[in-house]
């Protein structure tokens, strides 16, 4: 007589040969796909929102700055509403004057490199390469955003922001 091992069965092998561990991989690579289809797009749409509400944000501080009794300092008020909304600087033009609103500060600028985004203009293509070269860059980038707030076709705005908080 023959003794068989204690368990009598043996456990099964995985190899990276086996029709098993080839469905598992690619679905594993199938589904990293989808996700990247996925995530991709939704932070370039993220970052163009966030972008927009900083420009409508900055559109509702100057036009309440406009509305603000004359005994009240004017620079301050500014300062504190769009620091607030995390703005730097803002230019708006309208029925072809332009008006700086409030200047960014230079010296903080001065290391920083200094983007421009135009959000009437852009691709999704390019909306998406740049979401990712802002989420993946180690350096301090500011922007210098341009776009219409809504309802309003005759106002453009022109506003500086760090991308700090937008990471």
């Amino acid at each position: 007589m023959t003794e068989r091992g204690t368990t009598g069965s043996k456990m099964p092998r995985f190899s990276l040969r086996s029709l098993r561990m080839k469905l598992l991989l690619l679905t594993i690579l199938f589904v990293l796909i989808a996700e990247a289809l996925v995530f991709i797009p939704s932070v370039s749409k993220h970052r163009v929102g966030w972008l927009q509400e900083r420009i409508e944000r900055a559109y509702i501080a100057s036009e309440s700055l406009e509305m603000a009794p004359e005994t009240v300092s004017i620079a301050d008020k500014a300062k504190r509403l769009f620091a607030s909304a995390e703005i730097l600087g803002v230019t708006i033009e309208r029925n072809g004057r332009s008006e700086l609103i409030a200047a960014p500060d230079l010296a903080m600028l001065h290391d920083a490199r200094l983007s421009m985004l135009d959000l009437q203009q852009r691709t999704w293509p390019r909306q998406i390469a740049d979401a990712i070269s802002v989420m993946f860059s180690g350096e301090r980038k500011y922007f210098l955003v341009s776009s219409r707030p809504a309802g309003e076709p005759e106002v453009m705005l022109e506003i500086v922001v760090d991308s700090a908080p937008l990471k």
